[in-house]
């Protein structure tokens, strides 16, 4: 005969039961309409870092006509308005980046953009600024800050879940090349390799802290910008060429450590998205892409107008949206819109600028994370077949 309080304790177990799916199935809501951005990266990715750092005038970009489209004032990013991770930013739903280093409240389940002009993979690339082991410090701040504000479990979903993207190294490339204007074969392999190899130490130190999710923007076609043009007293369709091998170099050699970090690593999952090409395609065929200008600066001085963006005497064309680059170094708002989508959706006719996902993609997917103990079944354990 079953007593009553048998039925009481089966009653309870049900309630317990559903209880814990239902909780389980908010998180899991929660997940799919709330990821977190963080974002790693040098002046392609800054949004105004370097404001609040002791660097010269020319680190920064806090001054008119930066930021004159979008904006209308100068924000402290390197074009005329927003850059590819604001792009991705509204995308995913999420605000438009502050800097990192901005004394005002952050809301860090969003993430958080530590990316500043002039960064370098190696500490040793323009002392002073951001390098990636300063972003990778401040990282590890917000991460602790997170884990006191909402419980280490929640802490864990968020970071689990979020998305990494980073823009690194072409900096370094920049400056090997400045003092090693005739750099070796053997000197270009073996620095692209320290520069992988440092990337890859970061990754995994996220990794540790409960990343799985990551997105590599590879470097550009440094050589054929015009800052690189004027610098060096390239024609028109003349590219450095030791710039350019260091960038092959460098992106091919991503392509294989992503490979080998998915190897070594759990969970692991990735983009790369293919900044080079999808730059250079531009740059070749700016009609193609409805842009009139791509080898000269919207704003500058020279004859590419390849440097001095508001600074001194310069030159500002009339429409930005007309020019693949707002200065010597750096798209327009409208050229930085293209690539964000391509960054994205998918890519062009016949190729991938993402590869294996694109950013949608990689937001969306759900990394399974073990359940945290919602309630102790400890009552409901045991057989009822005597009941």
């Amino acid at each position: 005969m079953i007593s009553s309080a048998q039925n009481l304790r089966f009653l309870v177990c049900v309630l317990l039961f559903f209880a814990g799916i239902l909780a389980l199935g908010s998180s899991q809501a929660e997940v799919k309409k709330h990821v977190a951005l963080f974002v790693f990266g040098d002046s392609i990715y800054d949004p105004g870092n370097n404001n609040f750092l002791n660097l010269s005038i020319t680190y920064k970009k806090n001054y008119p006509p930066y930021g004159e489209t979008f904006f209308k004032f100068p924000t402290g990013r390197a074009s005329d308005g927003l850059l590819i991770p604001d792009f991705i930013a509204v995308d995913a739903k999420l605000p438009l980046w502050k800097p990192y280093l901005a004394p005002e409240k952050h809301q860090f389940t969003n993430g958080a953009n530590f990316a500043g002009g002039g960064s370098g993979v190696l500490p040793s690339t323009n002392p002073g600024t951001l390098n990636l082991e300063i972003q990778l410090s401040f990282f590890k701040e917000v991460a602790s800050l997170l884990r006191q504000q909402l419980g280490d479990a929640e802490a864990e979903k968020l970071l689990r879940n979020a998305v990494y993207l980073s823009s690194n190294g072409g900096v370094d490339y920049f400056v090997l090349i400045g003092n090693h204007p005739n750099a070796t074969e053997p000197l270009k392999r073996e620095f692209v390799k320290l520069l992988l190899g440092n990337i890859t130490n970061v990754v995994k130190e996220i990794y540790n802290m409960g990343g799985r999710k990551f997105a590599f923007q590879n470097v550009a076609p440094m050589g054929c910008l015009p800052s690189t043009k004027q610098q060096y007293n390239l024609k028109d369709n003349e590219c450095l060429e030791a710039l350019t091998e260091l960038a092959v170099l460098h992106n091919n050699g991503l392509i294989n450590a992503t490979k080998e970090l998915e190897t070594q690593l759990s969970d692991f999952n990735f983009l790369i998205f293919d900044y080079y090409t999808t730059l250079l395609d531009r740059i070749n065929d700016p009609m193609k892409y409805g842009f009139k200008v791509s080898d000269i600066g919207c704003c500058g001085s020279g004859i590419y107008r390849g440097t001095g963006c508001g600074i001194g005497q310069y030159d500002l064309c009339s429409n930005p949206n007309e020019y693949l680059f707002f200065d010597g170094g750096h798209p327009t708002e409208h050229g930085y819109s293209q690539l964000a989508e391509l960054l994205w959706n998918t890519g062009e006719t016949n190729v991938a600028s993402t590869t294996p996902l694109s950013m949608k993609q990689l937001l969306e997917m759900e990394i399974e994370i073990e359940p945290p103990e919602i309630m102790n079944f400890s009552i409901c354990e045991g057989s009822y077949e005597d009941i």
